[in-house]
């Protein structure tokens, strides 16, 4: 008797639970080495209505060798809820492996009967955990050395259960891009996601007043993204400065971030005031600088020349172009620049770095090379994207430059010339010659990825791992490998008028033209039977130019018919009206159409016809009436009858 009170209290003692809070208990694994515990099986209890579920894991002991009885089995009991489990809150040793357990559901607790390590069966009571909300706070280190501004974030909120299994703090700096780009950033741009049983959510930035490079802690605003679509809106916040902290009522999911209200503003036009400062960027270190090895290049630059050259550079020696690259990557801020070069420029024995990068705000660069030769570039940047003399541009216009013997090494869009290239101008009488390294798919001998034609006079003698490359472009290869259907047939008409056949199941065409050899349109042509080039300004026939118009399904790469291409001769006057009815012609038909004159509105097309569009002005807009005729046949229509045709009067 002694032995069986002996041992039901010390079986108790074991088992005996402590629940405080929502299923945290207070050290009730003190019998085990969780750390050597392998999990074997899970199972799951439900109580009757539901609102409970108790989990169930049988593991043995990991630090034990042998087999079968040698190993000791444990059972770990945790509460689930909606976003995870608790901490462990209850726990037994058993030689019984296949959850055998009778359970009994009581208004405030489960009842839980198995058989012990020894066969006897025991009894293990688990009060139900507490789900009562309360305040509970989970920091987060950031810890990004391309953004070191914010040290931590600290999400704050009301909830049962652990607040860590209820909400997700990310640093989305360099994945989200949208956001990774915005203007006056300062440190990491953060997304938190919560679940349902989480309120009054609220999220601390905590930042460190050194690393703000000059501004000033009153100008920190809080930007918000919904990760949905691209508007970033302002949001309210609080600040404490004193404990370097900007706090934010949180009311949705999203990415939220601090911003320069200077820069912010000024970008978008809005008033400055109370916001302005006179810091000088070049005396802090760029996020440019930060992100990329930088110190050996930054020698080179003479600072006080970048600053007195503002936006216009003139360039004649290496140090000057290093001066022209910082002031892209560093200090541009998005304004267009201007870039001369005035000599033939040796770059031997210099580790190069690209001109532009995604980090910033890219400008717009305007290159003149003024017919001069950049020699022996060697940019090795293995396992970066975006790599060339630019690496990445938005509104690029190159003329008259020479690479010659360059070494471009990159791991992705890679082009002697520029890595990336949006928005292009145009790439004139540019010659290039050197050897690209990459085991990436987008490279050019001129331009890795660009978004279509855009070059004049051009030349390149590029390899490309050791094997020649003829492509100005990752693109310019997938159309060589492209084999186009020509589905649809075009003929070249009178009066450079392109008329296409109809066939039926295609409703993503678009007409694509190329001027001297650059990309002029692309444009939707699902309605469209006729493109009329003379009622189109930038594709509009004028002497001694060249054009190339065909089909596409609506991606520049994928021809889906022939290739009208022509030259106008150089006596084509442009300024003659080329239709069978003027302006003059079309208006008198139309009057003996309907009984009054109209007022010449513009030129228009309509389908396969290309009209003159009039107005018969009525008291109001809404009684106005609207009439086109066709410049070739002459033909009137009703525009407000979706091109109703008129017969003549009596």
């Amino acid at each position: 008797m002694k032995n069986l009170i002996k041992n039901t209290i010390y079986i108790a003692f074991i088992l005996t639970v402590f629940i405080t809070g929502c299923g945290e208990s207070s050290n009730p694994m003190a019998n085990i080495d969780m750390d050597n515990l392998v999990s074997l099986n899970q199972k799951s209890y439900a109580s009757p209505d539901e609102e409970n579920i108790l989990e169930a894991e049988l593991n043995k002991d990991g630090s034990l060798s042998g087999h079968g009885d040698y190993y000791n089995y444990y059972y770990v009991f945790y509460w689930r809820d909606g976003s995870g489990m608790t901490d462990p809150v209850a726990s037994c040793k058993t030689k019984y492996i296949d959850f055998d357990f009778d359970m009994t559901w009581n208004e405030d607790d489960v009842l839980i009967k198995f058989k012990s390590d020894d066969g006897k069966t025991e009894k293990l009571t688990i009060n139900y955990p507490d789900k009562t909300p309360v305040t509970q706070t989970m920091r987060q280190e950031i810890n990004n050395e391309m953004k070191p501004e914010i040290t931590a974030v600290e999400i704050t909120g009301d909830c049962c259960g652990k607040i860590e299994n209820k909400v997700t703090v990310q640093d989305v700096y360099k994945i989200q891009a949208y956001v990774s780009d915005t203007v006056g950033l300062i440190g990491s741009p953060i997304e938190i996601s919560y679940s349902d049983e989480v309120s009054n959510v609220k999220l601390s930035f905590i930042y460190d007043d050194t690393q703000l490079r000059g501004v000033p802690e009153k100008n920190l605003i809080v930007l918000f993204n919904s990760n949905h679509d691209s508007n970033i809106d302002e949001v309210p916040f609080t600040f404490d400065r004193d404990t370097n902290r900007v706090n934010v009522p949180v009311s949705a999911e999203g990415i939220y971030m601090l911003d320069d209200a200077y820069v912010w503003y000024k970008t978008w036009n809005k008033s400055t005031a109370g916001y302005e400062y006179k810091a000088d960027k070049s005396a802090y270190e760029s996020d440019w600088e930060r992100e990329h090895d930088t110190a050996e290049f930054m020698k080179m630059v003479d600072i006080e020349w970048v600053k007195k050259s503002d936006r216009e550079f003139h360039v004649k020696t290496p140090e000057q172009l290093a001066g022209v690259v910082y002031y892209v990557n560093a200090l541009s801020e998005g304004r267009s620049i201007l870039i001369s070069i005035e000599s033939d420029i040796d770059l031997k024995g210099i580790d190069w770095l690209p001109m532009g990068w995604r980090g910033n705000e890219s400008p717009a660069l305007d290159i003149e090379g003024n017919g001069f030769t950049i020699k022996n570039m060697t940019i090795k940047q293995p396992d970066m994207t975006e790599v060339g003399f630019i690496g990445y541009a938005r509104d690029l216009h190159v003329n008259n430059l020479k690479i010659e013997n360059a070494h471009v090494e990159g791991r992705n869009d890679v082009g002697i010339l520029c890595g990336v290239s949006q928005m292009t101008d145009v790439i004139e009488n540019v010659s290039i010659s050197g050897e690209i390294i990459s085991d990436g798919d987008s490279c050019g001998a001129i331009i890795g990825s660009d978004d279509g034609k855009c070059y004049a006079d051009c030349k390149a003698a590029v390899k490309l791992n050791g094997e020649d490359y003829p492509f100005f472009s990752s693109r310019e290869k997938e159309e060589s490998e492209y084999v186009a259907e020509e589905i649809f047939t075009l003929t070249l008409e009178d009066n450079y008028r392109i008329k296409r056949n109809e066939v039926e199941g295609y409703d993503d065409l678009g007409w694509l033209v190329i001027v001297n050899g650059k990309q002029a349109l692309h444009r939707n042509a699902d309605k469209e039977l006729i493109l009329d080039t003379k009622c189109i300004d930038i594709i509009e026939p004028k002497p001694y130019s060249k054009y190339e118009i065909y089909l596409t399904t609506g991606s520049i790469s994928e021809r889906i018919s022939n290739i009208i291409e022509y030259q106008v001769p150089g006596d084509y006057d442009n300024t003659k009206l080329y239709y069978d009815y003027s302006e003059e012609d079309a208006g008198r038909e139309l009057k003996s159409h309907i009984g009054v004159s109209g007022t010449y509105a513009n030129m228009n097309t309509y389908g396969s016809r290309t009209c003159y569009v009039f107005c018969v002005v009525g008291a109001t807009y809404a009684d106005s009436k609207w009439y086109a005729v066709d410049a070739m046949t002459g033909e009137c229509f009703s525009l407000v009858d979706n091109m109703k045709r008129i017969e003549p009067l009596d």
